[in-house]
């Protein structure tokens, strides 16, 4: 196999080079060819005059008989003499009235309802307002076009269309800009778009004012469009539908949520009701098992009528099938004296409440009979046309009221996907390799049969009752009820409903009885005993949009909804057989993998791309990305290697059995397409999925690992690279690559395919090879670069992007303590993700720093952003700390995780010539000097008082108190420039954050404004604002701090109790007089120097006496200020319980 192997191997590398020489002979060949073109374009210029002349010609001709044609075909139309032409529709189309109304009394505008066949189109004809004749005709044509959006563009679904002359370009219209967020477009920019016509003015030939906006379904029938000039100042915009195989829309209607908040859980769990299911056919059963769980609610709801719940919360696992949606038409008109209802875009219910009311007025013998109105209340039928209007107007505003329910509804429903986290152990087997987890109950089986498991001892456990076992036997875990309620638990709380109906909060709040039940038919379908129900054997495609502004089927990510039940199932086996894979998949494959992220690719990485470019050695890399990765996977190839590595076969035949029989439909707008297969692929929304791309990785390391030993792959999910020492191996690489995607008939994904190196003299081998070359790029988040030059364009760009999210964060109305929680989770976490590689002006920092306390309103005359976020309680705020404590926070991360971090940091720290590049230790030298630390040797690192300490065994807690403690003293250097901090030497941060207990939120916002340096008396007022003396009112001498706090008789009432203040005001720091701050104290950095100097006792022993049995060991300590970490010191003891001895103590 291995011979063969290398064969297919060399004759791809052979094509491969073979391709690059013809390439070479052809672009030479097409050289040639252009410039005997251009020798011979003079005689073709000649020849092209004459032509352009009699086209000219021709054209005037054609464009005189196309006129008079069209004025005949007007005086025709005029004359209505025109030939007549079938009917289309299949039912005629009603004229709807006004949606309200005032909406036609201010412009003209018809609404029509079609059938064409079963398909209902709706259109609307609007015209706007004139700008000249109207001065607010852009606001009234909003007004006008609100009511279209409201009851056409997000009150209605299918093929729609609003047509006519807007008056105003759409640009400058917001109800516009709210059709375009529904992805209804103007059929010229979408013939732009797909056919690359160029959009034509329709008024006067120079304005664009008549439009045709088309909704998503009507845009994917769009086959043409053209625009005529058939009248004087208005050209005619023709928009063509293709009808040929569209049928009528079929839905999946789901139950509704269960309204949890109404019913008695408690009363309804302590019942332990049944579900009555005992079908041996595995869909009649969990439809039974789901009428039973929905019967069970029925006398537990507390405050719903008749203790039942409501019908529309009935149907889960119900349907196998889709409905066909409902046309609603308008109803017949009105007679005279009938009532005429206002317009007729109705809904079903609306429409069955109308002519119920035409009904009642026509007969005579319902004259004393009531009608119960959906409010609650009635109206009696002996009442008179008078007597009606009321009832009109009441009916009518409940129509109103109900369809602005529904569409609120429909906008809290539209959420996206969100990741599932689910726990738990994976299937433990005789030979143990962790610990049991012995909480609650569970099934043990051996190759299918039930077993006892007793005396489990760390890592054996015993059989019983004793059995010969043999070599390649496993020992299975069922699902145990404890365990399926932590997986469910620990899932996202707005996870969407499944095709079945179940939601996650009818798992959550399912009782013991119903649970044990469902699971019990899950472990039947592992054991073999059952099959997979129809019901969970389909899944709804939905399409995710990727950040690629792709408008094809590459920007759209295929996510399969599934049954929640399913996707609990899959996702707790998923956890377990990803942990296994820990162990079976090399260090840099990444994917899925617990305690492996994204930022080990990148960080890894660049670190190797920096120690090249110090000490001067060639590397070269190539990264590409699949096409499509999780449905083009071949799905027998790697169900048997996960049955080779030991996937158990009560997880993976149940898996194939799924996938084999899954059916999936396009969810689109709430309809769904006819029931798809595959063979191929595995389903994106699957949990098992994961394993599957895992099991894809597996085999391109092991593949590279074979057959190109001098090479390093490395993996992502569909993220493949992998670096050489020099250019031919990593054509060689590259090669290989290309072997694995055809033996597992993947495609590589050409734009994302990419070469680097990291020495020029590579670079121009790669770049002669015809390969695309790159010089930095963005790889899973991280701004990488390929060599001594700092690129960072990627993450400056990203910084700036962030104004949007600012003006968000002005016009919230959150508080200010809320605002600046969200700092460093959504603004910092956005613009800085990545930092710890890549080096960034300070200047940028600081924009940012402005940005957020200007959209803060915190940045009064004198504040200074930068003390404003640096005195805040999280320190987190400031984007300069976040970068701080990010880079040394990966590197700390980076090294527990991978040994060979510590040796390159080492490495570079030695090769270090006072050169910084793009990487992360020039970073880590970046930031650290930034706040005067220095690295002695890796891992110690001396601080800005010289003091000596290991930058990787400093627990967290002392490190972030020490990195604060030197953000502050650093800004307090960088401010004391200032004439009320010139003294500033330091800010003491245990004093900081002191002062700060227990105030107010408006006090402590005062407090912080102070400590940042904003001007707060007319003194410093006045330097800026010319209207302001600065003089004290009363005094008539200079409002300064001194007088207003120590001599001004108007605050003598505040100054009681705290007369020493001004006793000592002479005396006190001009930092702390003027801004509250209070210097760093002199005396720390001797005590901690002191307390570093400390022996450590804890290896010596003051007594080895011993006692019969277990030693009993009694251990105390104590500690002194232990609020305060600066000034806590602790000691520890230990004592023989037996002998009464010490055993050891120390500090």
């Amino acid at each position: 196999v291995g011979v063969h192997e290398l064969q297919m191997q060399n004759r791809k590398f052979e094509g491969w080079f073979q391709s690059f020489g013809t390439q070479l002979s052809e672009s030479q060949a097409q050289v040639t060819d252009l410039q005997r073109t251009m020798q011979g374009q003079q005689a073709d210029v000649a020849k092209l005059r004459g032509e352009v002349s009699s086209a000219v010609s021709s054209l005037k001709s054609d464009m005189n008989t196309r006129l008079d044609d069209q004025l005949q075909r007007i005086e025709a139309l005029l004359s209505k003499k025109s030939r007549h032409t079938p009917d289309k529709f299949a039912s005629p189309p009603a004229l709807l009235s006004p949606c309200v109304p005032t909406l036609f009394g201010l412009a003209p505008g018809l609404a029509t309802f079609h059938c064409v066949g079963a398909l209902p189109v709706i259109t609307a004809n609007i015209y706007g307002y004139p700008g000249p004749t109207f001065p607010d005709a852009r606001e009234r044509t909003d007004l006008l076009f609100e009511v279209l959006t409201r009851e056409i563009v997000l009150g209605r679904t299918g093929v729609r269309a609003i047509v006519g002359d807007y008056n105003h370009h759409p640009d400058v219209l917001h109800q516009i800009s709210i059709w375009r967020m529904h992805g209804w477009q103007e059929v010229q920019v979408i013939a732009s778009e797909r056919w690359g016509h160029a959009p034509q003015p329709t008024s006067k030939g120079a304005a664009f004012r008549d439009h045709i906006f088309v909704s998503p379904e009507a845009a994917a029938l769009l086959n043409a469009v053209e625009v005529r000039d058939i009248f004087a100042e208005h050209s005619t915009v023709i928009a063509s539908l293709s009808l040929d195989g569209v049928f009528q829309a079929q839905t999946w209607p789901l139950p509704s949520e269960i309204p949890w908040a109404h019913i008695d859980i408690a009363a309804w769990q302590a019942s332990a009701p049944a579900s009555g299911a005992n079908s041996s056919d595995a869909t009649t059963w969990l439809k039974q098992f789901a009428s039973g769980f929905e019967a069970s609610l029925d006398r537990h709801g507390k405050s719903l009528p008749s203790a039942r719940m409501p019908h529309r919360c009935h149907g889960r696992a119900s349907r196998t099938k889709p409905m066909y949606t409902r046309v609603v038409t308008p109803p017949s008109a009105s007679r005279e004296g009938e009532e005429v209802i206002s317009h007729s875009l109705l809904s079903l219910e609306v429409k069955r409440w109308f002519q119920q009311l035409r009904r009642l007025q026509q007969s005579p013998r319902q004259r004393d009979s009531r009608m119960v109105l959906p409010n609650g209340g009635s109206i009696g039928k002996s009442s008179s046309k008078a007597r009606l209007t009321p009832f009109r107007v009441a009916f009518e505003a409940w129509s109103t009221r109900q369809r602005h329910s529904v569409l609120r509804e429909r906008y809290a429903h539209d959420s996206n996907l969100l990741f599932r986290d689910l726990r738990d152990d994976k299937p433990e087997q005789v030979q143990l390799d962790s610990d049991l987890d012995t909480r609650g109950t569970s099934e043990w089986r051996l190759d299918g049969q039930p077993v006892f498991l007793a005396s489990p001892d760390h890592c054996v456990a015993t059989i019983s009752p004793p059995k010969r076992i043999p070599v390649d036997a496993e020992l299975e875990q069922d699902l145990p009820s404890e365990h399926w309620n932590r997986v469910i638990n620990f899932a996202a709380v707005h996870l969407p409903t499944g095709p079945d109906g179940f939601a996650l909060a009818d798992l959550r709040n399912m009782p013991d009885s119903l649970a044990v039940e469902l699971l019990s038919f899950l472990s039947s379908i592992e054991a073999g005993v059952q099959v997979w129900p129809e019901q969970w054997l389909l899944g709804f495609v939905c399409g995710l949009k990727k950040p690629n502004g792709a408008l094809g089927a590459d920007g759209y990510r295929p996510i399969v909804l599934l049954s929640i039940v399913y996707r609990c199932w899959s996702g707790l086996r998923a956890r377990q057989l990803l942990k296994h894979f820990k162990d079976v998949m090399p260090a840099t494959a990444l994917g899925f993998l617990p305690g492996r992220e994204t930022t080990d690719f990148w960080w890894q990485l660049e670190a190797i791309v920096e120690l090249s470019c110090q000490g001067g050695l060639e590397l070269c890399g190539f990264s590409t990305d699949i096409v499509k990765a999780f449905n083009a996977l071949p799905r027998e190839p790697i169900w048997r290697i996960a049955a080779q590595i030991g996937f158990p076969s009560s997880v993976l035949v149940p898996w194939r059995d799924f996938l084999g029989r899954l059916q999936r439909r396009f969810l689109i707008r709430q309809c769904v397409s006819e029931p798809l297969r595959s063979h191929a692929g595995f389903p994106e929304g699957c949990a098992l999925s994961t394993t599957a791309m895992n099991i894809a990785c597996l085999v391109f390391h092991r593949y590279l690992e074979v057959f190109g030993r001098s090479i390093s792959p490395h993996s992502y999910v569909d993220n493949w690279a992998c670096t050489a020492p020099s250019v031919g191996q990593l054509a060689h690489g590259l090669n290989l690559c290309s072997c694995v995607m055809d033996l597992l008939d993947l495609t590589p994904d050409d734009g994302k395919t990419y070469v680097w190196a990291v020495q020029p003299d590579s670079r121009k081998q790669l770049k002669a090879l015809g390969l695309p070359l790159c010089t930095h790029a963005r790889e899973l988040g991280g701004v990488l670069s390929f060599g001594r030059a700092t690129r960072n364009l990627a993450l400056v760009e990203r910084c700036q992007n962030t104004k949007d999210l600012f003006a968000r964060l002005r016009r919230s109305p959150a508080t200010l303590k809320q605002k600046l929680s969200v700092l460093p989770l959504k603004f910092w976490a956005r613009a800085l993700h990545g930092i710890s590689i890549c080096p960034l002006a300070e200047a940028q920092v600081h924009s940012l720093r402005c940005s957020a306390t200007k959209a803060l309103r915190i940045n009064p005359a004198g504040s200074s952003s930068t003390l404003r976020l640096s005195v805040h309680s999280n320190l987190d705020a400031d984007p300069g700390f976040f970068q701080l404590w990010a880079t040394i926070r990966d590197l700390r991360r980076m090294c527990s995780k991978h040994d060979s971090v510590l040796s390159l940091w080492t490495s570079f720290v030695r090769g270090f010539r006072g050169e910084l590049q793009h990487g992360p230790f020039s970073k880590l030298l970046s930031v650290l000097n930034r706040i005067g630390w220095q690295i002695a040797h890796p891992p110690q690192v001396v601080d800005q008082h010289g003091l000596e300490l290991n930058l990787l065994q400093v627990p967290d807690l002392t490190l972030r108190r020490l990195l604060e403690q030197a953000w502050l003293d650093q800004t307090a250097t960088e401010h004391r420039h200032r004439k009320t901090m010139h003294d500033l030497f330091g800010i003491d941060r245990a004093l900081l954050r002191h002062s700060e207990r227990g105030l107010p939120p408006l006090q402590l916002a005062r407090l912080n404004a102070l400590r940042s340096g904003a001007f707060l008396f007319d003194d410093a007022h006045s330097k800026f604002d010319l209207s302001i003396t600065g003089m004290c009112v009363q005094c008539g001498v200079a409002d300064t701090p001194e007088h207003r706090v120590c001599w001004c008789p108007r605050f003598q009432q505040a100054r009681t109790g705290v007369e020493w203040v001004c006793r000592l005001w002479p005396d006190l720091p001009s930092c702390t007089t003027h801004h509250l701050l209070a210097p760093s104290s002199p005396h720390v950095p001797l005590i901690r120097k002191c307390l570093q100097a400390t022996p450590d006792l804890s290896g010596n022993f003051a007594s080895s006496t011993c006692c019969a049995g277990f030693q009993h060991l009694f251990t105390d300590g104590s500690c002194i200020y232990p609020e305060v970490p600066e000034l806590a010191l602790a000691s520890w003891g230990v004592m023989h319980a037996g002998t009464g001895q010490i055993i050891g103590c120390g500090p």
